[in-house]
């Protein structure tokens, strides 16, 4: 072993230094080694010569360059490859936390829940990477690793490696690719061809380990364990571990089928499905909580006032505490007056805990009742009766509110203690104004917009400097040149001294980091910049619904779809009735090319809010994506009927001639004017582009695409792939040449 150490530390002279030997297979063998350049430990892979010499070195370097593309939170990434000497190699990050494999050899069956959570993770990398077409072809628990407790998959340099080998010559080494206890029976019975679903079989097969302590089939040697990976049924997770779930088992089982065909059809699909399993959902209903707004009982305008404000308080109290997810008040209000149980509220918004009460005036008295109710099974948990006066009404609101607070805090989460922080003060009429606003914002038209800055004006004049107010002004400015509106500059310096407003008044506020993201979002060549400085908003603020919005809509822009997912997924579970929430996960399945599902969440974040022209165009859009081209039309003559000014109106009409082949009307649909309008955004700049491929004019296409590359559409997954009206354009060598400058979940320039 000393020996082979010698001879690669002559051959890598001045680049890495082996310090020893990690692990050794039948294929390759791994050292622990110091990267000279830059200071830190790294894992050098080297494969045996048989192997090397069936690759042979440029091939290898031509197919090792497919893996460094790989940029994935849940993928390891390739640092450096290349030709020492007689050995092939290549780099990746040293991590020395256990694997996947040690922690089953040593720990035997995991929780359900961590189980379910590293597949579904695992499956994110995969799902990233068959839409590149790299199938890694030996998933197994020891290429499984992890980062700061982050699964991590490995090994896609050997995957690509054996994939480019001479055939023959691999055949005579003896070699060959995958782990007999995690092969699927395709790969057991050396069928030639492999695909993604060979992968989510194997997956399955380390989900099943992980539940159970052993892989689905083991046996005396390496051909019967294969012949049963063929032959035999697979035995059920529940006749093993009953504690799991029928959901978690069917999700299993169908990975696990023998037919590829009847397996999921990407990995994306099985994480999702094990993502509706019971188990998932108890977990995630476990801390969930939702406040029902608080009933007036007196009848009176002014305690109507009171009481909204007393749960805007009491949601803002909650909110702070971190091991809750407290449901926003936009999907809140929607419940008030509501006559269902707390049963029926718990099961739509998949909530554990509902907070509900009421107010009741008494001469100049208030008396306020509130209760703690476990939704699952109607079990109160605490209840208490609160008075005063209403000369101190916001002294009372302030005071049940925090009383509140405190005691579910001290029910629900005893060792944590919570940030109370109230938006506007302790004002109902400013509360209710920035209410106003927020939902103003979210309709996306100008005179939305216009109102909801007076809204936050006259709530600033009330009660002064507000963080909370001055992001809502700054979003306002922010979204409005997406409407349509002029002077974009201006309106981003709006949002730029909101932001230093809002820093003056705490200098790590999330919001402040937010609007920084943003604005650097909107930066050229600053988008890498601008999502870590949201996923820092994030960190700051878990459940700020409009924080959440942003971060899912950029990171899925930019191609981070595993991002975008935990952030769209995290504000459907804080925010499920509010319509952004739904319009964000539409676009995240569009971006990923499931527009079944895009079209299902369009149509939820229509029904709440009809006339939000964005929503209308992106629903139309995704039914002429799925050939339901008459329902399209239909969506888009309502939106030039009813909003024939509006951008995405325009927009709507350009591609109703386009998508009809109508040349000569689809050029006159679109004015100097609307290019204007539409060259400021990267996503009217990639629909321009849409339309003009449709109708032929190439030449005005590449342009727009251009555009739209340089503002950061750079999810390079869908425009290669999935994006439904580029196929005039995918054989211009400038459209290849744009794509070949990303690197996908990254701003290449």
């Amino acid at each position: 072993m000393q020996d082979e150490i010698d001879r690669l530390n002559a051959a890598l002279a001045g680049r890495y230094t082996i310090e020893d030997e990690v692990g050794r297979g039948g294929m390759a063998t791994v050292y622990l080694a110091r990267d000279r350049k830059h200071d830190r430990r790294v894992a050098v892979k080297v494969l045996g010569l048989e192997l090397a010499a069936a690759i042979g070195a440029g091939r290898f370097a031509r197919e090792i360059k497919i893996a460094a593309k790989l940029s994935h939170p849940h993928i390891l990434p390739l640092h450096d490859s290349g030709k020492a000497d007689e050995f092939l190699y290549y780099v990746m990050p040293y991590l020395d936390e256990p694997s996947l494999g040690e922690r089953i050899r040593r720990e035997g069956q995991l929780a359900i829940d961590e189980a379910v959570s590293i597949t579904q993770a695992v499956a994110a990398g995969l799902d990233y990477a068959h839409k590149l077409g790299v199938i890694h072809r030996d998933i197994k628990p020891d290429n499984i690793l992890f980062n700061a407790g982050e699964p991590m998959l490995a090994d896609f340099g050997i995957a690509l490696a054996l994939d480019a080998a001479d055939s023959d010559r691999l055949t005579e080494t003896g070699l060959s690719v995958g782990t007999p206890a995690y092969m699927s029976p395709e790969q057991a019975s050396g069928d030639s061809h492999i695909d993604e679903r060979s992968d989510i079989y194997s997956l399955a097969c380390v989900l099943y380990e992980m539940l159970v302590g052993q892989p689905p089939f083991v046996g005396q040697n390496i051909r019967a364990v294969l012949a049963r990976h063929v032959t035999d049924p697979v035995p059920p997770l529940t006749t093993v571990r009953p504690s799991i779930g029928d959901a978690l088992n069917a999700a299993a089982m169908k990975a696990l089928h023998k037919v590829p065909m009847d397996r999921f059809a990407t990995a994306a699909d099985f994480a999702n499905a094990l993502g509706g399993s019971a188990a998932a959902r108890d977990l995630r209903a476990e801390k969930t909580l939702v406040v029902v707004p608080f009933a007036n009982l007196s009848g009176d305008a002014e305690h109507e006032l009171f009481s909204d404000g007393l749960t805007e308080e009491i949601i803002s109290g909650l909110s702070g505490i971190r091991s809750l997810q407290v449901v926003s008040r936009t999907s809140t209000m929607q419940l008030k007056g509501t006559t269902k149980n707390l049963r029926a509220i718990g099961r739509e918004l998949n909530v554990r805990y509902v907070v509900e009460g009421s107010v009741r005036s008494a001469g100049d008295g208030l008396r306020i009742t509130a209760q703690l109710v476990d939704a699952a099974n109607d079990m109160q948990i605490w209840s208490e009766r609160f008075g005063g006066s209403m000369n101190d009404a916001l002294g009372v609101q302030e005071q049940v509110s925090r009383a509140i607070v405190d005691a579910v805090r001290l029910k629900l989460s005893p060792a944590e203690s919570p940030v109370a922080g109230r938006p506007t003060g302790t004002n109902p009429h400013a509360q209710e104004s920035y209410l106003r606003a927020r939902r103003d914002i979210w309709r996306f038209t100008e005179n939305a917009v216009v109102h909801a800055l007076s809204y936050l004006q006259e709530a600033i004049e009330i009660v002064g400097e507000d963080i909370l107010l001055y992001a809502g002004i700054a979003e306002a400015y922010y979204v409005f040149p997406q409407i349509g509106g002029n002077e974009p500059e201006a309106c981003l310096e709006r949002v730029r001294e909101c932001a230093e407003r809002i820093f003056d008044l705490d200098p790590d506020a999330a919001h402040g980091h937010c609007l920084h993201g943003l604005l650097c979002c909107k930066r050229e060549g600053g988008l890498r910049e601008g999502l870590a400085l949201l996923q820092r908003a994030c960190d700051l603020a878990a459940d700020d619904p409009a924080i959440l919005f942003w971060h899912a809509f950029y990171a899925d822009e930019s191609g981070l779809s595993s991002t975008a997912e935990t952030a769209a997924e995290r504000l459907m579970r804080v925010a499920p009735q509010a319509p952004r929430s739904h319009f964000v996960m539409g676009w995240h399945h569009l971006l990923q090319g499931r527009f079944d599902l895009a079209i299902e969440a369009y149509r939820k974040a229509h029904q709440l809010e009809p006339t939000t022209p964005q929503t209308r165009f992106y629903l139309g859009y995704v039914l002429a994506a799925t050939n339901n081209l008459d329902a399209a039309i239909e969506l888009f003559d309502l939106m030039i009927k009813e909003t024939p000014s509006h951008i995405w109106a325009r927009i709507a009409k350009f591609y109703k001639f386009a998508l009809r082949n109508q040349r000569g009307l689809a050029l006159k649909a679109v004015s100097p004017e609307d290019k204007q309008a539409a060259r400021w955004g990267e996503y009217y700049s990639y629909h321009m582009a849409e339309c003009f491929a449709l109708i032929g004019e190439t030449a005005q296409a590449l342009e727009w695409f251009d555009n739209a590359v340089r503002r950061g559409f750079i999810n390079h997954p869908y425009l290669s792939k999935h994006a439904p009206f580029l196929s005039g354009l995918r054989d211009e060598e400038r459209f290849r040449r744009l794509l070949d400058g990303m690197t996908p979940g990254e701003k290449a320039r």
